[in-house]
């Protein structure tokens, strides 16, 4: 039932499986942050692998969708161990990958503009990032 607790059924060792999946979802999604961020902060997606990156965008779109798909199990479910074990996985799966998932789609979505921009002005990628950004970048890096 949707209006009973979905924590009920917990034993004490899957509340703290469940804890820790928490923290290991946020650790995965933070550690991923800083290098998202400077890619997106200097649009320097010259290192980047589009495909690799548009695949990673789609196997976290799948994940989060397994995600809720167990969520709406674990609130249907009527023994309350089954509940509490579906809701502990479905959580921890579903805040990982919404988050890395969000950062690899912004990151995919620059790289496949910046290789549209550079094969527009015929150059390699390198080149127009050189042309349009190295000398902004620099002067950045340097304050």
């Amino acid at each position: 039932m949707l209006g009973t607790n979905i924590l009920s059924g917990l034993s004490s060792l899957s509340l703290w499986a469940f804890i820790l999946s928490l923290i290991g979802a946020g650790i995965a999604v933070f550690c991923y942050m800083p290098g998202a961020i400077k890619t997106i902060k200097y649009n320097d997606t010259r290192g980047i692998s589009a495909v690799m990156f548009g695949l990673t965008v789609f196997g976290c779109l799948i994940w989060v969708i397994y995600s809720i798909l167990s969520l709406c199990d674990a609130a249907t479910q009527t023994d309350a161990a089954i509940r509490g074990r579906s809701f502990v996985g479905g959580c921890a799966t579903l805040i990982s990958n919404l988050g890395l998932g969000s950062f690899g789609c912004v990151i995919f979505i620059k790289k496949v503009i910046n290789l549209r921009k550079a094969k527009k002005e015929g150059l390699t990628e390198d080149q127009w990032y050189k042309k349009h950004y190295e000398n902004k970048n620099n002067k950045q890096l340097k304050k």
